[in-house]
C-alpha cells in the first residue's frame, strides 16, 4: 500500500483522469493505492514500502516481518486473521470501502492515527 499527499501539479505529465487502482480525497489531496509497483524481482507480500519523508520523499522498502505477520490483501476466512484496520472481506484482508482518504500521517488526525488513509479516533 502506498499512501500520497499532493502538494501541487507535477511538471511534465500530461494531463487525464487518475488511475483508477487509486482512492483520492481530501484537500490536500490524499492519494491510497492499495497494490502498488514493486522493485523488479518482488512479488506482494515480499516487501513494505513506504516513503521516508526526506527531501524528495523517497520510498524505502524493506521485509514485512516474520513469516505468517498478516498484510493487507492476503487471503482470509475470518476476521482474526487479518492485520489491524482491514476486514476480510471476500475472502481477503482489505481495507473497508470508505468515501475517500482522510489523512497521510497520524499528524493529520489530531491525536489519532491514520489507518490506511482513514484516521482513527483513540489509536496509539
Amino acid at each position: 500500500m502506498v499512501i500520497c499527499r499532493h502538494h501541487g501539479e507535477s511538471a511534465g505529465v500530461i494531463a487525464g483522469p487518475p488511475d483508477p487502482a487509486w482512492r483520492c480525497g481530501g484537500d490536500p489531496r490524499i492519494c491510497v493505492d492499495l497494490s502498488p509497483d514493486l522493485p523488479p524481482g518482488h512479488e506482494a507480500g515480499d516487501l513494505v514500502c513506504r516513503f521516508t519523508l526526506a527531501p524528495g520523499e523517497p520510498r524505502a522498502c524493506v521485509s514485512p516481518g516474520p513469516e505468517g505477520a498478516p498484510r493487507v490483501g492476503q487471503a482470509c476466512a475470518a476476521q482474526t486473521e487479518c492485520p489491524e484496520a482491514t476486514a476480510c472481506l471476500s475472502g481477503h484482508c482489505l481495507p473497508p470501502r470508505a468515501p475517500a482518504p482522510t489523512c497521510w500521517t497520524s499528524r493529520d488526525c489530531g491525536g489519532g492515527a491514520c489507518r490506511l488513509g482513514q484516521c482513527e479516533e483513540g489509536a496509539p
